[in-house]
């Protein structure tokens, strides 16, 4: 199993037209046999030195390293992701792949 990680820090007043686009953007990865869950996580804390925008959490798990990369080719040429969210986002996203410990 594989686990990719995606937190982002959505814009102040952004965040309806964000929210659509991620549902869209989990909704498509979710259709894909690989993919197992992809979910929004909301947060439950925020830092207090977050005085901008809000975070989100988007967790996907695939079946397979193999799955992962042919469902993120599929997302990154129907989203070109960061294109995709252009101007929702506040900085760059924390993203990172992992599998279990074994």
């Amino acid at each position: 199993m594989v686990r990719e990680i995606l937190i982002i820090k959505i814009k102040p007043g952004k965040e309806k037209e964000a929210l659509q686009k991620i549902n869209e953007y989990l909704r498509f990865k979710k259709r894909h046999t690989g993919c197992i869950r992809a979910t929004l996580e909301i947060p439950v804390l925020t830092p207090k030195k977050i005085k901008k925008g809000k975070i989100y959490l988007l967790y996907s798990e695939y079946s397979s390293m193999e799955e992962y990369h042919r469902v993120s080719q599929d997302v990154k040429n129907k989203f070109g992701f960061l294109f995709y969210f252009k101007n929702l986002l506040l900085g760059k996203p924390i993203y990172g792949v992992f599998s279990p410990k074994e």
